[in-house]
């Protein structure tokens, strides 16, 4: 896995903004963009911030954080700062496990996710800000970007077994879910009826309500896992869902596209030495170059 650390003035510079949220009281507040239009192949930042609502971020947990992007476009970094705690760095690496997981509970046709995780466990606490370089694809369009974030005690890497997702341990390894297994929920008087994403996997996100309840009842009648001696389906889990943000892009045509189109308009060039005499296949030197009805002096290298 690649590793990304940025100084605190490349964060400032930095074009799309990520997330990072680690205690089940943790909200998305804001997201922010540089641009919801970017240009083919231009990079943009994606800025939010988390708030802790509560106290259940005592231990150390490895900070995780995906984006969910169009399929031709990259990510260029990341980094997280600005920690209540006195404006702690955050040592990220990529993470393919958590993007596989983020897959698996969120599939969504031309996406696809993008995560990282802290490089080591660490205690969590107070509001913070976190911040992702993207890269916008060739697919010019109108997209709509997501993001999932939370925190994890154990190894992000144990996500994936021989390839494909650990449903045992994403799903079934939550001692707070063994409790509300065994106990009656106090609301409803009945136990839990599905395993869902373990040990504060998923603690915040953008994902729309809509399809986030699509998904889990997907999921719900698809598969079923047996823990603690009970056989339940299991189930994708968002603590705060935040909609109220515009997530929203549109990729324009970018600039050099359009100084393409622009010469193409312009006529095929034609090249003549200083004496105006046509030359067909020009080699390095100054020539009057001829596009359409304007000449101009240029150098071939």
């Amino acid at each position: 896995m690649k590793k990304f650390l940025l100084s605190k003035k490349s964060m400032l510079m930095m074009a799309v903004v990520a997330v990072m949220a680690v205690a089940c009281g943790l909200k998305i507040t804001t997201v922010e963009f540089t641009t919801h239009e970017p240009g083919q192949g231009d990079e943009l930042t994606v800025k939010a911030t988390f708030m802790q609502e509560g106290d259940n971020n005592a231990d150390n947990f490895y900070e995780l954080f995906a984006v969910r992007v169009p399929s031709d476009w990259s990510a260029k970094g990341l980094k997280v700062v600005d920690k209540s705690a006195g404006g702690v760095d955050v040592e990220m690496i990529g993470c393919d496990a958590y993007a596989q997981f983020c897959e698996y509970c969120f599939p969504r046709d031309g996406y696809k996710w993008i995560a990282f995780q802290s490089k080591e466990a660490r205690n969590q606490g107070g509001n913070s800000v976190a911040g992702v370089r993207l890269v916008a694809g060739q697919a010019m369009g109108d997209y709509t970007l997501d993001i999932l974030a939370g925190g994890w005690k154990k190894d992000p890497a144990e996500l994936v077994k021989d390839g494909q997702v650990n449903i045992e341990l994403a799903f079934g390894n939550d001692l707070d879910f063994k409790k509300a297994c065994t106990d009656a929920d106090e609301a409803t008087g009945k136990p839990a009826t599905y395993f869902k994403s373990s040990e504060y996997l998923f603690i915040a996100g953008t994902i729309s309500q809509a399809e986030y309840r699509a998904r889990m009842e997907a999921m719900k009648a698809s598969q079923t896992l047996t823990a603690y001696g009970m056989t339940m389906p299991i189930a994708p889990d968002i603590a705060n869902v935040t909609n109220d943000v515009d997530m929203a892009v549109s990729v324009k045509e970018g600039a050099g596209i359009e100084g393409v189109a622009a010469d193409a308009a312009e006529g095929a060039a034609e090249y003549f030495d200083l004496q105006g005499r046509k030359v067909a296949n020009p080699e390095a030197g100054l020539y009057l170059v001829k596009r359409g009805d304007k000449i101009a002096k240029e150098i071939v290298k």
